[in-house]
Order: structure tokens, then C-alpha cells, then sequence
């Protein structure tokens, strides 16, 4: 069906009737007019040149549209991997979740996107999977996401980014809430940062059982660096990431490329049971031109820049006992490859273990793999680092670090080698003796992303309670136990 109308004010409006034929219809409006082409075919000399159209919209009666693709997606895996459901309603994303155990209890924290707000929800998940009351951690506020959670017996810490609703400018702050007994309620939110850039990705540890850790990235002096603050003993945070970095402001009225403000993003943390702290993250200063994928460089230089940038792993200790910290310190040290998203955590004897997620210098056709690194000597040196349940077919990424309830390293991660090519969650076990163990696949019903690990327990992001393949948004939180 077709109808068209000629407008003869600026302002008008058209009431359209139209009959809806067969199960499945979409209809999309155009503005043709004559003018300049439409596309590079177009024909120079028709008088209705196509200038705007709106996207289509699908109607279907009685039955929802079903996807026929050229190549059809295998069967989805049944078998049931036991998880539990944790955070989220149906229809809704909940995702980006993190999880602390504490004995045979699960603290979950977990963003959420309702009523056109993102919110951070808390829930306490005791032994035999009871659920208590949902707690919106950050309620008042439209714009808090990226939570993170610490747990030290009854005592729950939970920190996450808040623009406090404010988009003009955006400056997201770090915002922080503690429960004194274990999640049934909690005390007002404490902001962390002074509000003068962009505060972002915090991350959490306690010390001593009682000071929480907490590092996040900012960029209020120019560059994104990695702050830390150990909250009840340190007056103000340190900047862990500007020592041996070299920015500069360029001449940017009249070369909008020449500024170089290297990154430092994505920080990771982990307490020691030596009490000592370390705190590691990606970093783009040793790259040629850094946050750049290239310039056109002058007649007869050679272009300097990478593509994706040349991201290298760095971290800074903090010594049991000690307010300084460490000049910064490579661990993957790697110039042929984008390393990215670390997290960190310590082996039963105190050796740090770091794993990240790296890929060949190659912007497409380059797969993500995962790569660990330990540290003996208290983040001085570190061994050469070794791949993780690899799979030059799969991509696997954004892996996670905690020990086991038997103090024994563990890792998830999801990735792409599924046999139904959906995305599941993994899992291997550092082996002093061996090394990492072969990967183990952790879930099974629809897609599992962006896992979480604490003490003994996953959390995830799946779709399986979408009743669609396409155009239903239901991602959910779910909770399954480590292997034992």
C-alpha cells in the first residue's frame, strides 16, 4: 500500500488508513523532493529526489515475525547448567554484574535499565538459592552503572559511576555505599571524586577487613589516569598511572591530531593476605601515537601509528604497612599486540596472578584471546606470559579473577566455541604444579556474557528467558556455583 501526500505549510499532519494484509507488514515514511542525488546511481533528471525516510516499522498479527537467515544457527543447547535466576525481569536488561561470596552467601550487584534510567541493584542470595529483598542502591538517580562489591563478613561495600542524572556536562563521579550488616540495609552513598572530569570503571577490594580499596580511572588533570584510595586511611586518592607518562597538549587550532594524552582505563584491584594491594590496568602510553589509529604524516615519513592501539598491562603495589605506591610497572610488556580488561588476584602463597584479554595489532580477521602473568616477588618482575584455554577459533574475552573457597586461583571468561555458536561462560583453574587447566564450559542455555566470580560463586548476563531470538531485549542476571 502506498499513499502520498504534498504538504503546502511547513507544519502539517496526515492521518494515514490503510488495512494491514497478511501476517507480517512493515511501512516507513519517505520526503522526496527535487534536489541534490540520493546516491551515487541516482537518476540526475526525476523531480522527487529521495531526501529523508524514517526506519520501517514491522506489524504482525497474531504471530511475532520469525528470522530466516541464509545460514541457519544450530540447535540451541538444552541442558540445564543449574543456574539461578538472580537479578533482572523479563523484557529488561540487567547486566555489567558483580558478585562477592562470603561463606555459602552471594552478594550481587548488577545495572539495570528501567523507565528510561539505569539504576544499580544489590540482592543477597542465601544457601539453597533463597532470595532476599532487592535493594536500588542508587535510587534518586537515572544515570549510575559499572557496580562493583566487596564483602568482609557482615560488612558489604558496593561502588559504582553516577553522572546523578546531569548530561550537560558529562562528568560521572564514584560513588560509594556500606552495609554493616550483611545487606539488609545500608548507609547513604559516599562520593569519592571531586567532580572536575570523568570519573569511571571503579573497582573494589577490602583491606584488613575493614578499609574498603577502592581505584577507578579519571581524567579531571587531561589524560584518563588510575586513582586509589584506601577509604578510612588515606586522606585523598593517588594517582597511580601519571609517573613515566608523558602527555602534551599539541597545537590543536592548528593540527586537531597533534595533542597525545596516553590512556589509562579499566583498573583491577586485589588485597593480599599479606595486606599488601595491588592494582593493575591497561595503558596506551607505549604506543607511537597513542588514541589515534594513525595520522597522515608528512612527505616522506612513514605513518606511526597502530591500529587498534598498542595497549599494554601495567601495575602499581602498595606495600603491607605502606602509603606510597609503586612506580608503574609493565606486565605484559608485549609490542605486537592490544592487551586489554585485566583483572588481578593472589595465589594461596601471595603470588599476584594478572590475566587479560589480547589480540593482534590488526583492526579485523583477529580473534581475542585470554593471557595470564604471575608475580613472586611483589609485583617487581613477572614471569613471561602464557596463553589460556586457547582456541585460535574462539574469541574469548573479558576474563575474571578470584580465588576459590580452597584459596586455589580461578578464571571465567565467555567466548565463542560453543557448539550451538552462542556465547558461554568458561572456566580453568590455575594448577601450581601444571599451569592453567584445559577450559571447562560453565554454561549452557542461551548466551552467556560479561561473567562475574567471587569466593565460589559466577554471575552472568544471559538471554535464555527471551522467548524471541530477535527483538526481545530480556538479559537477565543468573547465579551458578564454581566447580568443586
Amino acid at each position: 500500500m502506498e499513499a502520498t501526500f504534498t504538504p503546502d505549510t511547513a507544519d502539517q499532519t496526515y492521518l494515514i488508513p490503510f488495512t494491514l494484509n497478511g501476517t507480517h507488514n512493515w511501512y516507513r515514511a519517505e520526503v522526496r523532493a527535487p534536489g541534490a542525488l540520493s546516491g551515487r546511481d541516482a537518476d540526475p533528471t526525476l523531480p522527487d529526489q529521495l531526501r529523508a525516510a524514517t526506519s520501517p516499522i514491522f506489524i504482525s498479527l497474531r504471530t511475532p515475525a520469525e528470522p530466516t537467515p541464509e545460514i541457519a544457527l544450530p540447535p540451541a543447547d538444552t541442558r540445564n547448567d543449574h543456574a539461578t535466576p538472580a537479578l533482572g525481569e523479563t523484557g529488561q536488561f540487567t547486566g555489567y554484574a558483580d558478585v562477592a561470596g562470603h561463606g555459602d552467601t552471594a552478594h550481587v550487584v548488577a545495572e539495570t535499565h528501567r523507565d528510561h534510567k539505569t539504576s544499580i541493584l544489590y540482592r543477597r542470595m542465601d544457601p539453597h538459592n533463597h532470595t532476599t529483598h532487592t535493594v536500588e542502591l542508587s535510587a534518586g538517580s537515572s544515570t549510575a552503572c559499572s557496580p562493583r562489591i566487596a564483602v568482609s563478613g557482615d560488612d558489604v561495600w558496593v561502588v559504582w559511576q553516577d553522572s546523578q542524572g546531569r548530561e550537560q556536562p558529562h562528568q560521572p563521579e564514584i560513588f560509594l555505599r556500606h552495609s554493616r550488616n550483611a545487606g539488609r540495609t545500608f548507609e547513604p552513598a559516599t562520593r569519592l571524586t571531586n567532580g572536575r572530569g570523568r570519573a569511571i570503571h571503579p573497582t573494589l577490594s577490602v583491606l584488613a577487613g575493614k578499609y574498603p580499596v577502592v581505584a577507578w580511572a579519571d581524567n579531571s588533570t587531561g589524560a584518563f589516569d588510575v586513582y586509589a584510595q584506601v577509604i578510612g586511611l588515606d586522606r585523598a586518592p593517588v594517582n597511580l598511572s601519571a609517573p613515566s607518562k608523558t602527555t602534551d597538549p599539541g597545537t590543536p587550532a592548528t593540527d586537531a591530531r597533534s595533542p597525545k594524552y596516553p590512556a589509562s582505563l579499566f583498573p583491577a584491584i586485589t588485597v593480599a593476605a599479606d595486606r599488601s594491594i595491588m592494582v593493575t590496568w591497561q595503558d596506551n602510553r607505549f604506543d607511537p601515537d597513542p588514541l589515534w589509529t594513525g595520522h597522515t604524516p608528512a612527505a616522506g615519513q612513514t605513518p606511526t601509528g597502530t591500529d587498534p592501539d598498542n595497549w599494554q598491562i601495567l601495575a602499581s603495589t602498595r606495600a603491607a604497612g605502606n602509603r606510597s605506591w609503586t612506580e608503574p610497572v609493565q606486565v605484559s610488556a608485549a609490542t605486537d599486540t592490544a592487551d586489554r580488561h585485566p583483572s588481578v588476584t593472589t595465589d594461596h602463597d601471595g603470588t599476584f596472578v594478572v590475566m587479560w584479554e589480547t589480540k593482534a595489532l590488526k583492526s579485523s580477521g583477529a580473534n581475542l584471546s585470554l593471557r595470564a602473568s604471575r608475580s613472586a616477588d611483589g609485583g617487581r618482575t613477572w614471569s613471561a606470559s602464557e596463553p589460556v584455554g586457547l582456541n585460535p577459533d574462539a574469541m574469548s574475552q573479558r576474563p575474571r579473577l578470584s580465588q576459590d573457597p580452597d584459596n586455589s586461583v580461578r578464571a571465567v571468561w565467555y567466548d565463542t566455541r560453543s557448539a550451538d555458536w552462542r556465547w558461554k561462560v568458561f572456566t580453568s583453574r590455575l594448577d601450581r604444579r601444571s599451569g592453567w587447566t584445559p577450559p571447562v564450559q560453565l554454561t549452557t542455555l542461551g548466551n552467556g556474557t560479561f561473567p562475574s566470580i567471587g569466593h565460589g560463586f559466577v554471575t552472568f548476563t544471559s538471554d535464555r528467558a527471551a522467548t524471541r531470538t530477535q527483538r526481545d531485549g530480556t538479559q537477565q542476571i543468573y547465579l551458578i556455583p564454581t566447580p568443586r
